[in-house]
């Protein structure tokens, strides 16, 4: 009798789907750290081989812009936000061509999202171009930071896969902000985000952050001590207090938000690098 052997029929693998590119905005009140976000997340990409474009129509902040991240930034030729609306309108749909990951900072109040929030189908036209809206609702401390996301949300404005990110630097003492903290995540304007696919982080604080914006230069500049006419070097105490922050803090904020909810990082997610490591760098002769 011969044997007739089974012939196994082996599945086709299934594709993997397209990586959509991500714009990433940082919406909230005025003041509560969108932009020193924004900035330090969009250095450690390209410290990463990421390369997304920067968009800025936060024009009248001069003081903490984030134009000094290190490549060109884009930024509208009208200062009205309707017509800074028509001007995104076309950079979503070159986004839609090119397929690179772009980073938004718009600014406080009424801005240009709002205007296509409020006179566009911003979020079915974004999902039929395949790009993916990322924002990130930044709020403090204060109660009417948690009005300005339900606001956004009585406009029908609740993206799925928002982020909520908590800025640790405005607590008013770091003690109290872990208490503070559950009680934002209680609050239904945050679990509204969350229920549809959000997630929320806190970003860490770090002081100083003055003293690098007067410098007018990026962060990753300021730890190197790059020198700024007219300004003093930077004390070891400050840019070490910066290198932990961008080596350590801010590394471990991206690990507990996720790769997915991050611009494209070839090099992946940065490393975490420890305290002792940053304190025993090259720090000269050792005795």
């Amino acid at each position: 009798m011969t044997a007739t052997a089974k012939t196994s029929k082996t599945e086709p693998a299934a594709e993997a789907k397209p990586r959509r590119p991500r714009l990433i905005v940082a919406i909230g009140r005025q003041r509560v750290g969108k932009t020193t976000i924004l900035k330090a997340i969009t250095e450690i990409t390209l410290h990463q081989g990421g390369d997304p474009q920067v968009w800025n129509t936060d024009i009248m902040n001069k003081s903490h812009a984030i134009d000094t991240v290190g490549v060109d930034v884009l930024t509208p030729p009208e200062q009205h936000a309707s017509g800074q609306a028509a001007w995104l309108e076309e950079q979503i749909m070159g986004m839609a061509q090119t397929g690179r990951d772009a980073v938004l900072d718009i600014g406080g109040g009424w801005t240009a999202v709002h205007e296509l929030i409020q006179g566009s189908p911003l979020l079915g036209a974004m999902r039929r171009m395949k790009v993916r809206l990322i924002p990130y609702f930044v709020i403090g401390f204060e109660p009417a930071d948690l009005d300005y996301l339900d606001d956004l949300h009585r406009r029908d404005f609740n993206p799925p896969g928002s982020v909520v990110i908590i800025n640790e630097g405005l607590a008013s003492y770091k003690a109290d902000s872990k208490e503070h903290t559950r009680a934002i995540i209680r609050h239904p304007a945050v679990q509204q985000a969350l229920t549809n696919k959000g997630t929320v982080a806190t970003f860490p604080a770090v002081n100083g952050l003055l003293k690098v914006a007067e410098r007018n230069q990026s962060f990753f500049d300021f730890v190197a001590g790059k020198p700024v006419p007219g300004m003093p070097t930077p004390s070891w105490f400050d840019t070490l207090r910066f290198d932990f922050w961008l080596r350590h803090s801010i590394p471990t904020f991206m690990r507990d938000l996720g790769a997915d909810f991050l611009p494209n990082m070839p090099n992946g997610l940065p490393p975490v690098v420890s305290k002792e490591e940053i304190e025993n760098g090259d720090d000269g002769d050792d005795e």
